[in-house]
């Protein structure tokens, strides 16, 4: 046999085994994830259904305790308990065991008992029986609550577990349909499977559905069936089998090919490689005959020439690349993702260069490089671990191109790497600061910093917008300083450096080269822009926010924070207490002092308010001398004591202000306040923000520097005490758990526990250390405050955000 058919045989058993291997390999892996998949979503599917029957069971005894609880006459609370949806039928029975009341429509019996053992004929409804006790604890009789299952029923299972369900006549005999959503033409089949199972089996039927039976058991009395389509697509197997034809197909093909190409073993040819492999592209193979041997050489010496001209066109392409790389910093520029702007400009740096590893740092208020975003620095690290990158400005290889503005490019000695720093051989650092002045300029500097073991390069850069002249020395490891050096002709003073671009490890044995150092300081450019654009945008998101004068809140963004507020408390069952504050005759120590005067009033103002409040706690100036504070889970009465703390903090001490360029003179001033609580005295921000204004103007009527409670009352038909269970869903799907239906204050106090987390707080009470739904929990005011000016989430802070259901 010919060396092409050893290579074409040898070519097909690698290749084609493996295919058939995999073809058989998938084909077993899909049937079994198939499986997988279904018993899995038949498993969900068992799990919401047992969750969602006994949800209705909780909201049937939860009706029936309401019933029973009710002192007087039960029947009204029955008849009220089936308008609410709570329950379609309510049957009272004396302790003899006859019927003493039913609700119209009630179901038919026999009823299931949702804790009782399976009934041996069809279930018509679940129920939930409670005993009905006079005062003194005597058993009149039994109250049931009961809801029918029906047809709606197993939809709404279905609907919500998303597969079939077919509803059993009894959980212990044969399989007959009581009532079902499955299609007919596969009903008798599934029920043929289920009749077969055990609770809790899977089992196919013959068309690939994916049968389950459940129940009754305890908690679950209702006998299930539970079935999924198969997810596998029809013709599955046979699309393989053609696949695997076809892959045979080209096998063969590209055997033939792939032999017929490679049957010119030339030594020639492997010695021109190698020094080719070594760099010589001047090497050449002697072309000694016409057959394929000659063919592959002179094609051999084809690819060397070409090479060698697409090497100089590489040359010159990456210029062209920096200049596309520029446009793409343009591009970066404009956005305020900071880290993926950084991500990006580290990536393209590392590409354009060849180097390993890489990290943009930027400068802290503390005086430290701190890494914002890391490439390839995994295990480069002397100590154990993968540390943040963390340089103080001045020290090491980054902190020393970040003091002097001078960047650094050269070798270093792995065992002699800077505290902080990643270990390296070769490596390159620029610096990059705010986008200002002229043009930076590039030269010589001689006494460039050097770090211990490392051996800088010829061809430093002037520092940004200066020479190394003016740089500062500076210390670095080991006794190396900074010195001065050839003056650049930028003639600007170096600007403070925002951070550094720093590069490792290039890929091959070479250093970073000086065009390496022109392309960084592109990147270090875009880098200064970006970081230049996103700190802007902070700022102005901030002063959109925030009131100039008083540095409280705005109205933009107390008009947000109500809604947030409101929705919240309305979620976790908490109150909401809102405050509206007014300075009693404002406008007199305006017309007597001047407008810088009620300027330095309201200043001052914003300072005591902030020092009176929790952290927790909102303050926002809403115009002119009003402003509103926002108490999150605080009562009327703790609202009250807030009010009684702030009028004394205004009232008792005055406030000095210059009046008309004259001595500092004392000005007593008295603020009004208006109290509204959300629920109690509306439903709504909007609402609760009048609710509070008009009792603003109360006080104000009263005669200022008081405070007053408002006289809004919601309906009181929220008084009747079930304490859980509530109204049934639009689209009448049972839910799992319990909903709680918001309560009075006075019910609350009387029903609940001290147990952190039941209900509102009062502003008297110290804070409770538990986390109270999503939020962290808050200290009320007889826990530490912060300084005035301080903690509250008055104006300096960023807005806290809202973490969902």
């Amino acid at each position: 046999m010919t060396l092409r058919g050893r290579l074409t045989a040898a070519f097909l058993a690698v290749v084609l085994g493996p295919v058939l291997l995999g073809a058989l390999f998938v084909a077993s892996t899909l049937n079994t994830v198939d499986r997988g998949r279904s018993a899995e979503r038949l498993a969900v599917a068992a799990a919401a259904v047992r969750t969602s029957v006994d949800a209705l069971c909780q909201q049937l005894r939860a009706a029936a305790d309401a019933v029973a609880l009710t002192r007087g006459d039960p029947t009204g609370a029955a008849g009220q308990v089936v308008s609410r949806g709570l329950a379609a039928a309510v049957v009272l029975s004396d302790v003899a065991g006859r019927v003493t009341y039913t609700t119209p429509d009630a179901p038919p019996t026999p009823w299931q008992e949702c804790a009782g053992a399976a009934a041996s004929g069809p279930v018509t409804a679940l129920t939930v029986r409670v005993d009905l006790r006079d005062r003194t604890g005597t058993t009149l009789g039994t109250v049931a609550a009961a809801q029918p299952v029906d047809p709606a029923f197993v939809a709404r299972l279905a609907a919500v577990t998303g597969v079939a369900v077919t509803l059993l006549d009894d959980g212990t005999g044969p399989a007959r349909v009581t009532h079902t959503t499955e299609a007919s033409e596969v009903r008798d089949a599934v029920l043929a499977a289920a009749g077969t199972l055990d609770d809790e089996q899977v089992t196919e039927t013959a068309d690939g559905r994916y049968v389950r039976r459940i129940g009754p058991s305890s908690g679950q009395p209702l006998p299930l069936v539970l079935s999924v389509p198969s997810e596998q697509p029809p013709g599955l197997n046979t699309a393989l089998v053609a696949a695997v034809v076809l892959a045979g197909l080209l096998a063969v093909l590209a055997a033939w090919r792939l032999a017929r190409v490679t049957t010119r073993p030339l030594v020639e040819l492997a010695a021109a490689v190698d020094r080719v492999a070594h760099g010589d592209l001047t090497a050449r193979v002697p072309v000694r005959t016409r057959d394929e041997l000659g063919r592959l050489a002179g094609a051999f010496n084809r690819m060397t020439r070409e090479t060698g001209s697409y090497v100089a066109a590489l040359t010159s392409s990456r210029d062209q690349l920096r200049g596309h790389l520029a446009v793409l910093g343009d591009t970066l520029a404009s956005t305020h993702d900071l880290q993926r702007i950084l991500r990006v400009i580290l990536n393209s740096a590392i590409a354009a260069t060849g180097a390993r590893a890489g990290a943009v740092l930027l400068v802290e208020p503390g005086g430290a490089l701190v890494a914002q975003c890391t490439d390839g620095l995994d295990g480069r690290w002397p100590q154990e671990g993968a540390p943040t990158m963390r340089v103080p400005v001045g020290s090491g290889l980054v902190g020393a191109v970040a003091a002097t503005g001078v960047p650094q490019r050269g070798r270093m000695d792995p065992a002699d790497v800077p505290p902080g720093e990643p270990r390296c051989r070769t490596y390159i650092a620029v610096p990059f600061a705010a986008p200002a002045g002229p043009a930076p300029t590039t030269g010589a500097a001689a006494g460039a910093p050097a770090v211990p073991g490392s051996t800088p390069s010829d061809g430093y850069q002037a520092p940004m917008g200066g020479s190394a002249d003016d740089l500062p020395t500076v210390e670095l490891p080991g006794g190396a300083v900074t010195g001065a050096g050839g003056r650049g002709t930028g003639g600007a003073e170096p600007a403070a450096a925002l951070g550094v671009l720093a590069l490792y490890d290039r890929l091959g044995t070479d250093e970073f080269d000086d065009d390496d150092l022109v392309t960084l300081r592109t990147f270090a450019s875009h880098a200064a822009v970006a970081v230049e654009n996103v700190r802007g945008h902070e700022e102005a998101q901030r002063l959109s926010l925030t009131d100039p004068l008083t540095g409280l809140w705005n109205y933009r963004y107390l008009r947000e924070s109500i809604r947030r507020e409101v929705e919240r408390a309305s979620r976790f069952g908490r109150m909401l207490s809102v405050l509206a504050l007014d300075l009693d005759r404002f406008k007199d120590v305006n017309d007597t002092y001047g407008h810088a005067a009620g300027d330095t009033v309201l200043a001052e103002f914003a300072r005591r308010l902030r020092g009176e409040i929790r952290e927790v706690d909102l303050a926002f100036r809403q115009g002119g001398e009003e402003f509103v504070l926002l108490l999150p889970e605080t009562d009327a009465r703790g609202a009250a004591i807030v009010a009684e703390r702030l009028g004394a903090a205004i009232r008792d001490t005055s406030m000095p202000v210059e009046a008309h360029a004259a001595a500092p003179v004392p000005v007593r001033v008295t603020v009004s306040i208006g109290i509204a609580v959300y629920p109690d005295h509306a439903s709504t921000g909007q609402e609760v923000l009048e609710a509070a204004d008009d009792a603003l103007y109360d006080a104000k009527a009263a005669g200022r520097d008081t405070y007053r409670v408002s006289a809004r009352r919601q309906p009181a038909a929220r008084e009747l005490p079930v304490p859980a269970a509530a109204v049934t869903p639009t689209d009448g799907l049972p839910r799992a758990g319990r909903a709680t239906v918001p309560v009075r204050a006075e019910a609350a106090a009387s029903t609940c526990t001290d147990e952190p987390g039941t209900g509102a707080r009062s502003q008297a009470e110290p804070a409770a250390p538990a986390a109270t739904g999503p939020d962290v929990a808050r200290a009320g005011p007889g826990s530490p405050r912060s300084a005035p000016g301080g903690g509250a989430s008055s104006g300096p802070h960023p807005p806290r955000q809202s973490r969902g259901r």
